[in-house]
Order: C-alpha cells, then sequence, then structure tokens
C-alpha cells in the first residue's frame, strides 16, 4: 500500500476551506465521514499532547433523578 502525497492547497479567500470540506464530505458516506472525524480527532490530540493510555473508554448509563 502506497502513502498517499500531502497537497498543499492555496486558498484565493477564506471560505474556500470550509466550501472544500463541505464538498468533500458530500461526496462521502456517513461510516466514511464518522472514520474521517475520529481519525482527525485522533491525529489533533496526539498534535496537542493528548495522552490516549490514560483515557476512559467506558460507557455508564444511569437512572435520572429528576424524572
Amino acid at each position: 500500500m502506497e502513502a498517499k502525497k500531502k497537497l498543499i492547497t492555496i486558498y484565493k479567500n477564506l471560505d474556500d476551506p470550509y466550501v472544500d470540506v463541505m464538498l468533500t464530505g458530500m461526496g462521502e458516506t456517513p461510516r466514511e465521514r464518522f472514520d474521517r472525524f475520529f481519525e482527525t480527532r485522533k491525529k489533533f490530540e496526539l498534535f496537542i499532547g493528548f495522552d490516549h493510555s490514560t483515557r476512559d473508554r467506558t460507557i455508564k448509563i444511569r437512572n435520572v433523578e429528576w424524572i
């Protein structure tokens, strides 16, 4: 499997990146968008130094008291 080459995109105005992301998202399936979101989030958290080994990955379901 070959690594994807990174491209540098130069935009003419500040709206173009948002339009580009919107058009990319419209061409993907919900599953592809879901996977890309978590991949991008993980890259960002590693970039800012977030440690994933201490992350609590459990789902807690509790009865709400106010109902």
